[in-house]
């Protein structure tokens, strides 16, 4: 009996043995999958694993076995699922009784090009299938049964028109009635475990005038749908993006006549040495401001649209914005431990670099459960490495990344993280920047052990133009300040006649050009770059044609993201810039420090 198990097995068609009570005592693998059984078939009534319609079938291949006719009978089994597979059953000796299962397949194309069409049809890059007038499926190439997750000897022979999936039933009917017929969706397969993300078009054969099947085309669209996913999230994420560059434009003005006006108040009830319990609440209040500032900053940094010059940079700087914009992110999870070294300053923009920075403080933070600060860090050291380069690594000690994982981190569109959490861009545009720097960037890690990134950039070459000395301005000069903002010109205006300065202002650039038109006597033009109807740099244009002495005198104020073009522009003008919020003292020693005094 093993013998005939092992044969039974052996062989390629699907054979069930029966004993004189019509019970299963041998079924080779072939079997099992037509009939979606396992090994618990064994000892089973046959008739309990077909169609009730069928069971006499199973009688009528008895009788035929008796006088041993070999005649095949066409059978419609139940797979699983309710899918109809459609086979050539035959049947041999009595008890116990042998019967054998042939798929349904179409003949060989006569004529010498046979060849090359099966293997046009087997090597083609999409699935491809033909079913019989009745739905059938009567042949498929491999890459059907691979979309698809099943095999061929599932699929040859099952009735199309009797799937679940609706989709494809209306797709088949169309096609049998001489129509085209295609649709886009998830096909969950009836005959595997499987859902798979298609694209599928369905036409009819018609020979001599007749529909006598038709044929399937059918392409996997799972890499076009996790992309698109990922495209969407990027551009959600793009769309952040602007949406806090707008909330931090609009932050910054109220923000800035807000510090002026505290600060003028303090100044006002701290005169003469005097100090009061509301003086120490104005200092309270203004260092709020301020802390909301540096937030306001750092977010400018990161999502701020233009790319900055690449200048001599600090990276210690950087790096502690970066820190203070992942706050959030990082405070639940980890310490950061800072380990600063004595490094020069690095050839790069403050934007970009920040944005590095950020991305793989958020990593870090992200290998890391929350709630366990307490055991985990997240390290930030940065070191000097040989003469003309500056090492900043950024370590943790979460959960690490596996070896097979390793190799893709920086390829686009990968991550490990579900749908909705990750993009798979994040390390990517890192290595991006960091070489387009001139940089290097690598990863080492090991699972349970932690993860160290370390980013090697250039170090600037030129140093710095020394910065003059910082004095505060003389008393009495004459500014002008030009900005569409009211309340912040009105609060400026303020402090700065405070501080005994002769101060005049201007909401539009028209009026700002009407005044110096008919009185130019001043130490320095304080304009905003986005003006309402105009731009200050259309203003700056006017000035410098009609009075070109005061071009030396402009002074730049922005609280917003520039365009990469605006941005430009206001570099080519080679005035300097103060950023929405600031004080008014900051305001005295930018003028001081360009000498923009009489």
């Amino acid at each position: 009996m093993e013998l005939t198990a092992q044969i039974v097995e052996a062989l390629g068609v699907p054979v069930v043995v029966l004993d004189e009570h019509g019970a299963v005592v041998l079924a080779n693998q072939a079997a099992r999958d037509l009939l979606g059984a396992t090994d618990g078939m064994i000892g089973v009534p046959f008739v309990q694993l077909i169609p009730a319609r069928l069971r006499a079938c199973v009688d009528e291949l008895r009788a035929r076995a008796r006088v041993r006719d070999r005649a095949p009978m066409r059978l419609a089994l139940l797979h699983r699922g309710n899918v109809e597979i459609e086979v050539d059953a035959v049947a041999s000796g009595d008890a116990p009784l042998v019967l054998s299962f042939t798929p349904i397949h179409d003949d060989a194309e006569p004529g010498p090009r046979a060849g090359s069409y099966q293997l046009i049809f087997e090597h083609a890059p999409l699935g491809i299938l033909h079913f019989d007038a009745h739905g059938v499926i009567t042949a498929c190439n491999q890459n059907f049964v691979r979309i698809i997750g099943s095999s061929r000897a599932v699929l040859i022979g099952l009735n199309m028109l009797s799937l679940p999936d609706q989709n494809i039933v209306a797709c088949v009917t169309r096609a049998l009635a001489g129509e085209l017929a295609s649709y886009d969706g998830v096909y969950r397969s009836a005959t595997a475990d499987k859902a798979t993300p298609v694209s599928v078009f369905y036409a009819p054969v018609v020979e001599n005038g007749t529909v006598t099947g038709g044929v399937g085309i059918i392409r996997d669209v799972t890499a076009e749908e996790v992309l698109r996913t990922r495209l969407a999230q990027a551009d959600r994420l793009a769309s952040l993006g602007t949406l806090a560059a707008g909330v931090a434009h609009e932050i910054n003005n109220p923000l800035a006549y807000l510090m002026s006006s505290v600060e003028m108040a303090l100044r006002a009830i701290t005169r003469d040495g005097r100090a009061t319990a509301a003086a120490d609440h104005l200092r309270t209040a203004l260092d709020g401001a301020e802390r909301i500032r540096r937030i306001v900053g750092d977010l400018r940094i990161f999502s701020r649209a233009e790319q900055a010059a690449r200048v001599p940079l600090d990276v210690h700087g950087v790096l502690d914005a970066a820190v203070n914009l992942c706050g959030s992110a990082v405070r639940h999870s980890a310490r950061i431990v800072k380990r600063y070294g004595d490094v020069p300053p690095v050839w790069a923009d403050e934007v970009r670099l920040g944005q590095v920075f950020v991305n793989l403080i958020v990593n870090a933070a992200h290998a890391i459960p929350e709630g366990t600060a307490d055991d985990h860090w997240i390290a930030i050291t940065t070191a000097a490495r040989g003469d003309d380069r500056v090492a900043i690594e950024i370590s943790d000690n979460g959960a690490g990344i596996p070896a097979d994982v390793l190799p893709h981190v920086f390829e686009p569109f990968f991550t490990t993280k579900p749908v909705g959490v990750g993009t798979g861009l994040g390390l990517s545009i890192c290595h991006s920047i960091v070489t387009d720097l001139g940089g290097e960037i690598s990863i080492a890690s090991e699972v349970g052990r932690g993860t160290t990134v370390c980013v090697v950039l250039r170090r600037a070459t030129a140093a710095a133009a020394p910065a003059p000395a910082v004095t505060r301005a003389a008393a009495s000069h004459r500014l002008l300040l030009v900005d569409d903002e009211p309340h912040l010109l009105r609060a400026l205006a303020a402090v700065l006649t405070e501080l005994h300065h002769d101060v005049a202002v201007a909401t539009t650039g028209a009026e700002a050009l009407a005044m110096l038109d008919s009185d130019d006597a001043f130490d320095a033009i304080v304009c905003d770059v986005m003006l309402a109807g105009s731009t200050g740099l259309e203003l700056f244009d006017e000035v410098r044609r009609r009075h070109p002495a005061l071009a030396a005198r402009f002074v730049f104020m922005t609280g917003g993201v520039l365009s990469a073009e605006i941005s430009r522009a206001l570099t080519d003008t080679g005035r300097p810039r103060i950023i929405k919020p600031f004080t008014a003292t900051q305001l005295e020693e930018l003028l001081a420090t360009h000498g923009l005094s009489r």
